[in-house]
C-alpha cells in the first residue's frame, strides 16, 4: 500500500527546510538549555549559557519578544562576569601551584585520612578549617575541573581568604589518602617553631 501523501522522509526534510530563522534560533536555544542541565564543570556551563543567551537574544529581537530580550540582556553580562571570575581563579591557582613551597616537612604533624570515591572533601562556601596534602587517588576541584595530583597541597588558600571560606569544592574521583592539618594546629605550630615561621616567610 502506498504511503499517504505528506508522509515519509521527504516530508520531514521539507518541514525542516521550511523552518524560519527565528524558529531555528529558538529551538537551538532550547536545546542548549537542556544540555546545560547535564554539565558538571563551571566553565563549559558558562560558555553554553552565554551561547544560549545570544541565541535567545537573536530570536527575541527578530520576533519583538521584548521580555525575553530584557531577560537575556541581564543574564548575558552576568554569565560573562562569572566566566571571567572562574578564569581568574584558575590563573591564581596556577600561579600558587607554580610557586608553592615544599610542604612535605609538615607530614609528621598531619593526620592521615582515607577518602572514598565520590566523597566531597570540602564544598565551596564551607568554613575552611584544614589544609590537605594529597598522597594518592584522583581529586578534582569541581568548579574549574582542575586535577589535584598526589604531592599537591590543597585548601591552604582558605587560610588567606578574607572570610575564611572555601572558594571551590574538592571531590574525590578515585579513592585515595590525604594528610590533613587543621589551621588551628598550623598556627599553633608556627607560633612555637621559629624554623616553621621562616619557611612560611620565604
Amino acid at each position: 500500500m502506498d504511503s499517504p501523501a505528506g508522509d515519509g522522509p521527504e516530508c520531514d526534510m521539507e518541514a525542516i527546510a521550511d523552518l524560519k530563522l527565528w524558529q531555528v534560533l529558538a529551538y537551538s536555544g532550547i536545546a542548549l538549555t537542556v544540555v546545560q542541565m547535564w554539565m558538571k564543570t563551571m566553565i563549559p556551563l558558562r560558555l553554553l549559557a552565554i551561547s544560549t543567551n545570544v541565541l535567545f537574544l537573536a530570536y527575541a529581537s527578530l520576533e519583538a519578544v521584548w521580555v525575553t530580550v530584557v531577560l537575556n540582556c541581564i543574564l548575558l553580562p552576568l554569565n560573562l562576569y562569572r566566566l571571567q571570575e572562574m578564569r581568574n581563579l584558575i590563573r591564581k591557582a596556577d600561579r600558587a601551584r607554580g610557586s608553592e613551597i615544599d610542604m612535605t616537612w609538615l607530614r609528621p604533624f598531619m593526620s592521615r585520612r582515607h577518602i572514598k570515591t565520590g566523597e566531597v572533601l570540602f564544598r565551596k562556601g564551607d568554613v575552611a578549617e584544614a589544609m590537605y596534602l594529597v598522597d594518592s587517588g584522583h581529586f578534582v576541584l569541581s568548579e574549574t575541573g582542575m586535577d589535584v595530583p598526589p604531592g599537591t597541597v590543597v585548601g591552604e588558600l582558605g587560610l588567606l581568604s578574607p572570610d575564611g571560606r572555601r572558594t571551590q569544592s574538592l571531590v574525590c574521583r578515585e579513592a585515595g589518602d590525604v594528610q590533613s592539618l587543621t589551621y588551628i594546629g598550623l598556627r599553633s605550630f608556627i607560633s612555637r617553631t621559629r624554623s616553621s615561621g621562616s619557611a612560611f616567610s620565604s
